[in-house]
């Protein structure tokens, strides 16, 4: 699996994790927000047409990656792509961090729409594989605990949960970047 960013919704909701059963009238919440951004995961069949390695702004490393066919790309030149003039988006760049610790790069760029969308490029395999344990670690807690709500509380236990998430995430756009 390739890194992602937040671009897409999906109106089938996230699946929970093997072992963790919903009940049969209750779907799984769709975790898009209210501009359509997900922070969970690209629809299933969508991957990123590129793989990180080497530094930031740099051209070391740039290579094809082990048995895909594909050309490495820094993550300054993913951003690049978002940030030409001729995009029918009109992309502007309102932050970007470098988390060397981490290899990570992130960006937050704006649409000439309005819309935001944070970009977060990883530079290092490792690094992103433990992210992605971290991620499924998460996942894993979070329909967890939603099924105990629901199992405790059938319908209201998953409103109270399904309403807290949302609290959380106006909260989080709230608060400054940086």
């Amino acid at each position: 699996e390739e890194p992602s960013n937040k671009s897409h919704s999906s109106s089938e909701g996230i699946a929970p994790p093997p072992g963790v059963h919903l009940p049969a009238n209750q779907a799984a919440p769709s975790p898009t927000s209210s501009d359509g951004s997900s922070s969970i995961a690209p629809p299933p069949g969508v991957h990123l047409p590129v793989q990180q390695t080497g530094t930031p702004g740099g051209d070391a490393g740039r290579k094809p990656a082990a048995g895909s066919g594909r050309t490495r790309a820094e993550a300054s030149d993913v951003v690049g792509r978002f940030l030409k003039e001729d995009s029918e988006f009109g992309w502007k760049q309102l932050s970007a961090t470098v988390v060397p610790r981490f290899a990570v790069s992130q960006w937050t760029l704006m649409s000439k729409s309005g819309t935001q969308l944070d970009l977060t490029c990883f530079n290092d395999g490792d690094h992103f594989m433990r992210f992605k344990e971290r991620q499924r670690a998460f996942r894993e807690v979070f329909w967890h605990t939603r099924h105990i709500m629901v199992s405790k509380y059938n319908f209201l236990g998953a409103l109270a949960f399904d309403a807290y998430i949302c609290l959380l995430k106006a909260f989080a756009a709230f608060l400054p970047h940086g």
